[in-house]
């Protein structure tokens, strides 16, 4: 199901063949249909299978919600990524399903996979989701900043060696020279310094902390923060600007801007601007305009003091209530998926921070809540409360048609 673009597809196309066992190809756009893809993993009797935390717990919603979806052939779930959340352990192994769920870590410079931890129903009650071990053929190492090793509890720097490593970077040798070194500990070997913050438990797993750098993770893809500010500071408008990946309230993980600069700047035509200009993956949902930015005893511009977005922050729109009973259900599901109180009918989904698994759970709660059949593909075309109730009212008025035609006849 993987686009074999992301590195975890090599183990969903080739990790079958040492075992003889076979591959199952998910129909196109399936993945993005929770019950029609845990449907499709039942019926053909899926043993393996890979996802991102992110997806995992849309479709842990879909599984907590069935009675008669239970696995019974699935032996593993990998999850590598993306953080995993502990709230997501527990609740998966809460339903009692047979399937090992593995918190898998790896960079692509390692092969894909590094390090693999078998998560149990108490690890779901810690602060963080362990990434335990090395694989066969990989070492883990953390070490200080003269690359020495740290005693267990010490925060370092996580390194990997071992077969899997790859050669460099194509063609940035500079690069290259600064992440693969030489092996402190193993005469003509080499290290990958991964950028990843972690240390040793006293179980001999290993806790992932997080980055020496502003890379981080967002649904599957690794981002440099400060790729997205530099081009920012470009915009002729832009004085300034930090970029900073947040998790609100509801554990939905967002791209916010700060920046400062000229005032008179509408958001939208700076968003278009930067969707000119970066992958849509990377153009941030939420942008905050300061004065200036709170600075560090060193002079430093401080992350960590910078305010939380106003939810106004994130509406575009002129403010106009819900008015028909469909809008006024809307709302309320917008509201529980968003975090944002006070949502207009004229405000865009995608616009309050939604994105596109925000869009697969919009899509569940709403064939529920109206007892109708919506497709992924409408959110995307009715993007808003006031035409998504046209969108529903239209439906459920063919739907009464087609019934009384029915009696009729």
């Amino acid at each position: 199901k993987t686009n074999y673009g992301f590195d975890v597809s090599v183990y969903e196309l080739f990790g079958w063949i040492p075992e003889g066992g076979s591959m199952v190809i998910v129909p196109r756009g399936l993945e993005k249909d929770p019950k029609g893809f845990l449907a499709f993993l039942e019926t053909t009797g899926i043993t393996h299978v890979n996802l991102v935390p992110s997806l995992f717990g849309v479709l842990l919603e879909s599984l907590s919600a069935s009675d008669t979806i239970k696995l019974p052939e699935l032996r593993y779930l990998f999850l590598a990524g993306e953080a995993l959340p502990p709230a997501m352990v527990a609740t998966y192994h809460r339903l009692g399903m047979a399937a090992s769920l593995i918190n898998i870590y790896g960079p692509t410079e390692g092969t894909i996979y590094s390090t693999h931890y078998t998560t149990t129903l108490e690890s779901g009650n810690a602060t963080s989701i362990s990434i335990g071990k090395p694989l066969p053929n990989t070492q883990a190492y953390i070490l200080d900043e003269q690359h020495r090793l740290v005693p267990v509890g010490v925060v370092g720097e996580l390194c990997i060696s071992g077969r899997g490593l790859a050669q460099g970077y194509y063609g940035r040798e500079e690069l290259t020279a600064t992440r693969f070194v030489p092996h402190p500990y193993i005469p003509g070997a080499r290290l990958y310094k991964t950028g990843d913050l972690a240390s040793w438990a006293e179980e001999g797993t290993i806790c992932y902390v997080g980055r020496k750098d502003t890379q981080v993770k967002l649904r599957g893809y690794r981002i440099e923060l400060s790729d997205i500010s530099a081009v920012l500071d470009q915009h002729q408008g832009i004085r300034q600007s930090v970029v900073v990946f947040r998790t609100d309230s509801v554990d939905n993980q967002q791209l916010v801007c700060y920046y400062t600069g000229d005032a008179t700047v509408a958001l939208s035509d700076l968003k278009a601007w930067l969707t000119g200009r970066l992958p849509a993956y990377m153009v941030p949902q939420v942008y905050v305009l300061l004065e200036s930015f709170p600075l560090s005893p060193s002079g430093k511009i401080d992350r960590k003091a910078l305010p939380v977005p106003d939810k106004g922050a994130y509406q575009s729109a002129t403010y106009q209530a819900p008015e028909s009973p469909i809008e006024l259900q809307l709302a309320t599901i917008w509201r529980e998926l968003l975090d944002i109180e006070k949502i207009g009918v004229h405000d865009n989904f995608f616009e309050l921070g939604g994105h596109s698994l925000l869009a697969i759970r919009l899509v569940s709660l709403m064939e529920a809540e109206f007892n109708i059949i919506i497709n992924l593909q409408d959110v995307f075309d009715y993007t808003t409360i006031r035409q998504l109730s046209k969108y529903i009212e239209l439906f459920q008025q063919e739907e009464s048609e087609d019934e009384q035609e029915v009696t009729f006849l």
